[in-house]
């Protein structure tokens, strides 16, 4: 075999990945709209009604699980409207966070006097394709460079899992949407380029982060929270960040000073806003009212790999147990207790790909000590023991290997992901990864439940392999010299 045909396969990726390369934001846009259009219309019309239609609730919605409870809590607030006027709306239906996506279905049924969840599907359509968009961004502003990232943006865009979102009722396309804009305002504000450039760019920063702050509060409220928790552990950092830049990248003592007043100024207001009576008035937050809601109505379901099935409720134990830590603040001491209660109520149920039900979180400590198993069950749960098996339903059987094959791909693909680190040495990218590392670690805490989540991590997830896909991408171009993150950059 001689040099030629060696070099031929890579040759032909490089060629396919440079063509994705040429495909603008607005175009992939809407290929990622259509896509989803086309396979959520599928599922709801076609594939639930006729081939699952045991599992199906007679509106192309899994019966018996979140997204059919969010349904039957939009139509009744939405028939409330109609007798009642716009004055029965409510955002949060029952005063619980866990229903805002009911709040806002409820409102289009109102508007347009049907009850058909498929009304949902056009604006399920461009949350998942716009957040696309902003995930390519993100890859772009840690890579310095548009090459590569369309290709990374595929596994968020096209893994099964975010079916149960694009194609059903639910709250995670809103809350990952939140979670990335939030994420690319503080990429932007953490590299040097911003700082070199007007200051408009730099506002527009601060702009991006609290209208992801915003989002983030507005489906999920608990995830402002967890957000103010890392601000927190990243506020000494990030002090040191503009130290480094003043003393050795010739950033002004005063943009370093308007920089640290807007960030303490983000920080103060947040700590308002978590203590204000709008915030306070719909916690605790939607794994709590979901599993209260569940066992009001004696349809006690947990979700297996994307779907639920029913299960028997189990001794609630732990969280009035609670340690309190002299060596800790008390709001930090708080917040983890406020964990332990969440995690308390996931494993009130007993799930088949329940995780550690019998570890127990009672104090920081516990938290502590639980920190490395926590990682290995953010980043590789679920195992492959649990990719295979039989769900109460024909479905949920189906979806286990479709999940085992995505956490395959995962598998694969992260490994590139200490390239990543390697190549691009810079503090946006290891934002970038303490932000998902945290949140998936907070998530196998307060989620010890496999399929759920596989679902509640699949932003911070995606991301990462965001930018392992890009620095595979890197190493098939790597006789391109533009990919190379400019030493300026470096520190």
């Amino acid at each position: 075999m001689n040099e030629q045909q060696v070099l031929a396969p890579k040759t032909s990726v490089v060629q396919i990945l440079q063509r994705l390369d040429r495909i603008s934001n607005r175009t992939l846009w809407l290929i990622v709209f259509v896509y989803v259009v086309i396979i959520a219309l599928f599922i709801q019309l076609v594939a639930l009604p006729n081939f699952f239609p045991q599992i199906d609730n007679g509106n192309g919605l899994l019966a018996r699980t979140d997204t059919a409870l969010f349904h039957d809590l939009a139509v009744e607030q939405s028939r409330a409207i109609k007798e009642n006027g716009w004055s029965a709306w409510t955002l949060y239906p029952q005063g619980e966070a866990g229903f805002s996506i009911a709040g806002i279905v409820s409102a289009v049924y109102a508007l347009t006097n049907s009850e058909s969840p498929a009304l949902m599907i056009p604006l399920n359509a461009a949350i998942h394709a716009t957040t696309a968009i902003i995930l390519l961004s993100l890859v772009r502003l840690i890579t310095n460079t548009r090459r590569g990232a369309v290709a990374a943006s595929l596994p968020f865009v096209f893994f099964p899992s975010s079916l149960n979102w694009v194609a059903q009722i639910h709250k995670d396309g809103i809350f990952i949407l939140g979670i990335l804009l939030t994420l690319c305002g503080l990429t932007l504000l953490a590299r040097l380029e911003t700082w070199k450039r007007s200051p408009l760019y730099f506002l527009l920063g601060y702009a991006i982060l609290v209208l992801g702050l915003a989002t983030t509060w507005f489906i999920r409220p608990y995830g402002l929270q967890l957000i103010y928790v890392f601000s927190a552990i990243i506020a000494v950092p990030s002090i040191l960040l503009l130290l480094y830049y003043v003393r050795f990248k010739g950033i002004s003592i005063f943009q370093a000073l308007a920089h640290a007043v807007l960030f303490v100024g983000l920080l103060v207001g947040m700590t308002g806003f978590l203590r204000s009576p709008i915030s306070q008035s719909v916690e605790p937050g939607d794994v709590t009212a979901v599993s209260e809601v569940l066992q009001a109505a004696e349809t006690t379901s947990t979700e297996i790999a994307g779907g639920t099935v029913p299960i028997t409720p189990l001794p609630l134990g732990g969280a009035d147990e609670w340690q309190r830590s002299a060596w800790l603040p008390g709001s930090l001491d708080q917040q983890l207790h406020t964990l332990s209660i969440f995690r308390d109520n996931v494993l009130t149920f007993g799930g088949d790909t329940d995780i550690d039900r019998t570890a127990r979180m009672s104090s920081a400590q516990d938290f502590i000590a639980y920190i490395p198993r926590a990682l290995q069950i953010s980043l590789f749960a679920p195992f492959p023991d649990q990719w295979f098996g039989s769900g109460s339903l024909g479905i949920l059987s189906a979806m286990r290997p479709i999940v085992g094959l995505e956490m395959l791909v995962t598998y694969l693909l992260l490994p590139f992901g200490l390239y990543a680190i390697w190549r691009w040495r810079h503090p946006q990218l290891w934002l970038t990864i303490g932000f998902c590392l945290f949140f998936m670690v907070m998530y196998s805490y307060i989620t010890p439940n496999a399929g759920t989540l596989h679902r509640v991590r699949y932003g911070f997830m995606t991301t990462f392999l965001a930018i392992s896909v890009a620095a595979l991408w890197n190493l098939f171009n790597n006789r391109d010299q533009s990919i190379v993150t400019s030493s300026a950059d470096r520190l």
